[in-house]
């Protein structure tokens, strides 16, 4: 499954800290992104926030990040939904 063509179809995360997570997704090579949508961030959130997404590509890399002074998380579980699309990449 290392070269097959996937479909990502959604983020969940669980994280606790206290501010505006911004996630955005990249291929492997950083040529298409998709920024998704941010959401706040509590010290006692108690449900994972999950993030719709409609990304294909064959590898992908995911970017957490926080913009203002302050502001933290603890990740403590990632989830991704994917589901193959392609056994190879067509030429």
């Amino acid at each position: 499954m290392a070269q097959d063509q996937i479909h990502l179809v959604g983020v969940r995360v669980r994280v606790l800290g206290s501010g505006d997570l911004d996630m955005t997704l990249y291929s492997l090579d950083e040529i298409r992104s998709l920024v998704l949508n941010p959401f706040t961030v509590t010290p006692t959130d108690e449900y994972s926030q999950t993030r719709i997404t409609n990304f294909q590509t064959q590898r992908f890399k995911l970017r957490i990040s926080m913009d203002t002074i302050n502001e933290y998380f603890h990740i403590h579980q990632i989830i991704f939904y994917v589901k193959p699309v392609a056994v190879e990449r067509p030429m």
